[in-house]
């Protein structure tokens, strides 16, 4: 791993680990990265995925600030696609999302394609094998969603099947995280059946997405919970 990418680890480990003050950590190790000399693509890279979570943390109770980490998320993440080939697929995923997720005008859809295009060949050319199973199932869902934004209904169903098909594998990694990303892919596709006409299958995957969330986070079932009831959703 390149001194971005331990640096990078390091301050998504302290900033999930810090509910206060949460931009303050990664932004003072973005600032030491770039006085030893660090790539200001690697160091944008670093804030991107904090700026993201401080807009879903914001969006609902606070619009202007959500929006002001919207243009700094984009900002951090355009530098940060400048380099897209020397990413890994994890952050190629993070990136795409932030491209994907911005407001207009900073929104990009052809670059978060590009993103995700790239990781999918490094998939086909067998070059990550050490990449966990979750993260090519969330590069997956990412990408339905690039294709949905776009109007590409047959290749969003098409990404959101493969990222279904993945499940099994997920479970069966030995990622220590597994379960808790398992109820992320599973709650996501869950989502988009139960909303494009196929209830049984969406229903199957929210039952599995909510019992497993409920063992991993908190947080996540809630959010889960959230979203059923958005949708009128019922589970037993």
């Amino acid at each position: 791993m390149t001194q971005g990418g331990v640096v990078r680890e390091e301050a998504r480990e302290k900033f999930w680990q810090r509910k206060r003050g949460a931009m303050k950590e990664p932004r003072r190790l973005y600032h030491e990265f770039m006085r030893t000399g660090g790539a200001r693509a690697d160091g944008s890279m670093m804030l991107v995925s904090p700026h993201l979570s401080m807009i879903k943390r914001y969006l609902p109770w606070f619009p202007p600030l959500a929006l002001w980490h919207a243009w700094r998320m984009s900002v951090h993440a355009k530098r940060a696609s400048q380099n897209i080939t020397l990413k890994s697929p994890n952050d190629l995923d993070v990136l795409a999302r932030a491209l994907l997720k911005a407001p207009w005008p900073w929104r990009d859809l052809r670059r978060a394609r590009e993103c995700i295009e790239w990781a999918w060949s490094l998939r086909d050319l067998g070059g990550v094998k050490d990449t966990p199973v979750h993260t090519w199932a969330l590069l997956a869902i990412t990408y339905a969603e690039i294709n949905q934004a776009q109007g590409k209904h047959g290749a969003t169903r098409e990404f959101y099947s493969i990222a279904t098909n993945l499940l099994p594998d997920i479970e069966a990694d030995m990622a220590p995280d597994r379960m808790k990303q398992y109820a992320r892919v599973s709650g996501s596709c869950a989502l988009y059946y139960l909303t494009h006409g196929d209830w049984p299958k969406g229903q199957s995957l929210m039952v599995r997405a909510l019992k497993v969330s409920k063992e991993q986070s908190r947080d996540q079932y809630l959010a889960l919970v959230r979203e059923c009831r958005k949708l009128g959703y019922i589970w037993s």
